[in-house]
């Protein structure tokens, strides 16, 4: 038995009906507070301008050439070449890896440190810039410069440990590496500042497409989060010589990080992607064979093998009568019924009960007479008692 202090103020256990209505306010509450939070966020965006088509290729042709700039200014010093040749070569995928640049910038940049000739500084040159170019247009740059920029940030402060590049420290106060880092620093910062303004132009295609999963799995605002992740794994891979618009492209990365996210964070129990994707695709396919699946029709040798309909067909029999009795102008439902009147109530829509069936058909002279004799049929007996009468 729990303890309870002297000085505890005891409430009395809510009611059905008011836990209900505290939970409706909760939810409300929520929701309230959570579109309190995105309000900032979506009065932010409402001052943005969204770019034009020409607008956007002039952006996308700018990161372009700063990122080929900011490869340009890695690769401007000499003693650190060979280290940041030989971590490409590691990092980057085999399909991706310019390895003839990389082996030509290694050659050159050593023939470079060997004998400081002219011929040789054109040859580096030369060799840098094919190199930054190939750079510049591969999706998966980032992956190296990131490590690049850590390894500076660490010579700078004379940290040999940890090193990603296989390099020999300079010396402390070293006037050309300083340059270099600064040159580095200074090319970075300026394509991210592209990048961002790029990001902030095409935030709304977030929002929109973002609200679209938005189905209590998740919140909306860690929606928009994961959307726009994948909003700047987009940017770092467009490519606007293809000729496509930027939306185009960056709607498929959205619309898959948002749905990875959800398939990771929206459960309890987290289950492997791949099963995900298996039932969504059963669950789709058994959702269209249930809307191509035509409706049951009652024939005549069904009717002359059956005698009856079965559990569950009432109401398409019914509704086939009635189609073909408007297509005839004959009542179709009750066996021997031979009325050509348009007039009927029928009464499968009723759901009558087996006890006391009703006649399907209120207009028929000849199911009126029969019915003031005895019982009236229903539609789905119908086909029994009359067989049973013949």
């Amino acid at each position: 038995m729990l303890r309870q202090s002297p000085n505890a103020v005891v409430t009395p256990a809510p009611a059905r009906e008011s836990v209900d209505g505290d939970a409706s306010v909760s939810a409300v509450s929520v929701a309230a507070e959570a579109g309190n939070l995105l309000a900032p966020y979506f009065r932010d965006l409402a001052g943005v301008e969204v770019m034009t088509k020409e607008e956007e290729l002039a952006a996308a042709i700018q990161i372009a050439e700063l990122r080929k700039g900011f490869w340009r200014s890695i690769l401007d010093y000499p003693p650190f070449v060979d280290g940041i040749c030989g971590l490409a070569s590691e990092v980057l995928p085999p399909e991706t890896c310019p390895a003839a640049a990389l082996a030509a910038m290694r050659q050159t940049s050593r023939a470079l440190r060997d004998r400081d000739l002219l011929t040789h500084q054109k040859a580096f040159e030369a060799a840098r810039e094919a190199l930054a170019e190939q750079m510049g247009l591969s999706d998966v740059d980032s992956v190296v410069s990131d490590q690049i920029l850590a390894d500076l940030a660490s010579v700078e402060l004379g940290v040999a440990s940890g090193l990603s590049m296989k390099v020999k420290l300079p010396r402390r106060g070293s006037a050309p590496f300083f340059q270099y880092a600064t040159a580095v620093r200074r090319d970075h910062h300026a394509l991210v500042l592209a990048k961002n303004a790029f990001v902030r132009a095409n935030l709304r295609l977030v929002v929109t497409i973002a609200r679209r999963y938005n189905h209590g799995k998740m919140p909306l605002q860690d929606l928009i989060q994961e959307g726009n992740i994948g909003l700047m794994k987009a940017v770092d891979r467009f490519d606007h010589r293809k000729g496509f618009r930027f939306s185009t492209y960056g709607s498929w990365w959205i619309r898959h990080a948002i749905s990875r996210s959800i398939a990771d964070k929206a459960r309890s129990v987290r289950l492997p992607v791949h099963m995900i994707d298996a039932y969504n695709k059963v669950s789709r396919a058994r959702a269209s064979s249930r809307r191509c699946t035509p409706a049951a029709r009652p024939t005549a040798s069904w009717r002359r093998s059956r005698g009856s309909a079965p559990s569950g067909s009432r109401a398409c029999a019914g509704r086939w009568s009635r189609r073909r009795s408007a297509s005839t102008n004959r009542c179709r439902t009750t066996p021997g019924c031979r009325c050509s009147t348009r007039s009927r109530t029928p009464a499968t829509s009723r759901r009558p009960s087996r006890s006391t069936p009703r006649c399907c058909c209120r207009s028929c002279k000849r199911c009126s007479a029969s019915s003031a004799r005895s019982r009236p049929i229903s539609c789905a007996s119908g086909w029994a008692s009359a067989r049973s009468r013949s």
